[in-house]
């Protein structure tokens, strides 16, 4: 409940702290502005280049999404290749071949927390197995299958980790910033009827304003640290992989 709740709490204590702004504003005097078409166009304006960027970023992060599926599966089923070929080639290194295929998810979510590709060097070392599985006679198109899995883990690892690098559209996330400010100073020195009514104005806007930029910047970083928010992409399909991994080990 704290993770679902975080960006919400966050938002409603910066919405009272400007409603009291406005309180201090309107006891002074100095909301003179008068509420007129423009500032209607303006709101929608805005309201237009917001769900522009958030619709950008959202595209990244659904991508982000299916990185620990793709990846999960990729290992899953060179896993279960890897046992059909120790039932049939006595001599394949099966243990260490599982072992690698492990060390891949673990280095995944540790590149995730460092912004590193420890995981990419990993994937690297099942070339070694590829030769292995040559010389033992393994028939050709299992290799190639192995292989095309391993480029589409690589794929998934240079895709999170340029993700993590960039942020998308900086330059009209900068102007949505630019244009939540000032619409929330222009309303704070708006009249509409009394201070109630400004005061839920100003409230209404800015809690809109200030909920998506901050849902942008969660969706900007798909993969919390620790979880942070209740909007980081879950890795639980990874760990499950490698508790997976880790027993069919054990049971041999």
């Amino acid at each position: 409940m704290k993770k679902k709740f975080k960006i919400f709490r966050r938002t409603l204590l910066l919405v009272l702290v400007l409603i009291g702004i406005k309180a201090i504003i309107h006891n002074i005097g100095w909301d003179i502005l008068e509420p007129t078409s423009l500032h209607t166009g303006i709101l929608a304006g805005s309201v237009f280049v917001l769900g522009f960027i958030l619709s950008t970023t959202h595209a990244d992060y659904k991508e982000s999404e299916k990185m620990p599926v793709t990846l999960t599966t990729a290992i899953e089923s060179m896993y279960q290749d890897g046992l059909l070929f120790k039932q049939q080639y006595k001599k394949f290194p099966f243990d260490t071949y599982r072992q690698t295929l492990h060390d891949i998810l673990e280095l995944f979510r540790k590149d995730i927390l460092d912004h590193k590709q420890r995981s990419l060097e990993k994937v690297q070392e099942l070339s070694a197995f590829f030769m292995e599985m040559e010389k033992l006679g393994i028939p050709a198109n299992y290799i190639v299958k192995l292989k095309q899995e391993r480029n589409a883990i690589m794929q998934i690892i240079f895709r999170m980790h340029y993700l993590l690098r960039i942020q998308p559209l900086p330059s009209a996330f900068i102007l949505v910033q630019a244009l939540a400010s000032l619409i929330v100073i222009m309303l704070l020195f708006t009249q509409v009827g009394g201070f109630a009514e400004s005061a839920m104005v100003v409230g209404f806007f800015s809690f809109i304003y200030i909920y998506m930029l901050q849902l942008i910047r969660v969706m900007d970083i798909p993969f919390g640290a620790s979880g942070s928010t209740q909007d980081d992409i879950s890795l639980f399909l990874i760990k499950e992989e490698q508790s997976r991994l880790t027993k069919k080990s054990s049971s041999k």
